[in-house]
């Protein structure tokens, strides 16, 4: 008999055991979920950490700024260096787009040749690259709009210019969050 007391109490034990690891395991999804926002860059250059001067012109941004990100998948597919590089350029949006609050938006476009999206890249003022010898044009850049109708580009982005990706974006974001002030002058001989 008394075998199977400890038995039976071992077998309670790990009932309780098990029951106590269940209820941390969904308080720690509870917390994490409040927390959803907070992100852990590992990489050993801090690729996805925003330095604090982004992060203060991301603060300082009154009015909603839009970001229009127009890659072409086909430059990808024929140059996987490039398809790396809009990875990180996208991730990196994303980034920003986080930090803003609510204040930055981005939409993602692959324009496809002779399309609506292509003509708006065009419009925009981004720089079509020729693909092949048949003429086919792909898009990497960026185009930025605030509420006044301000607008900013990235024509293209260049892989040489990776290490001034966060300046880059950081000044089209800034240029569009602060828009320069039109000064009027008054050129007159009457006496004020």
């Amino acid at each position: 008999m008394a075998g199977r007391s400890v038995f039976a109490s071992r077998r309670a034990r790990a009932w309780i055991a098990l029951f106590c690891i269940g209820l941390m395991l969904i308080a720690v999804n509870i917390i994490a979920g409040r927390f959803a926002n907070a992100r852990l860059d590992l990489t050993r250059e801090g690729l996805y950490t925003l330095s604090r001067g982004t992060r203060q012109t991301l603060a300082r941004i009154d009015e909603p700024v839009t970001l229009r990100f127009y890659y072409s998948t086909r430059l990808g597919d024929s140059a996987p260096a490039y398809g790396v590089y809009a990875q990180r350029v996208r991730e990196l949006l994303d980034e920003y787009v986080a930090a803003a609050r609510g204040k930055l938006r981005l939409e993602t476009y692959n324009p496809q040749p002779f399309s609506d999206v292509e003509d708006r890249a065009v419009a925009f003022g981004l720089q079509p690259v020729p693909l092949d010898e048949q003429g086919e044009q792909v898009f990497f850049g960026l185009a930025g709009t605030n509420s006044t109708d301000d607008q900013q580009v990235i024509a293209f982005f260049s892989p040489q210019r990776e290490r001034l990706l966060e300046y880059d974006l950081t000044r089209l974001v800034h240029n569009l969050a602060v828009p320069k002030r039109t000064t009027v002058g008054l050129a007159t001989s009457l006496p004020l």
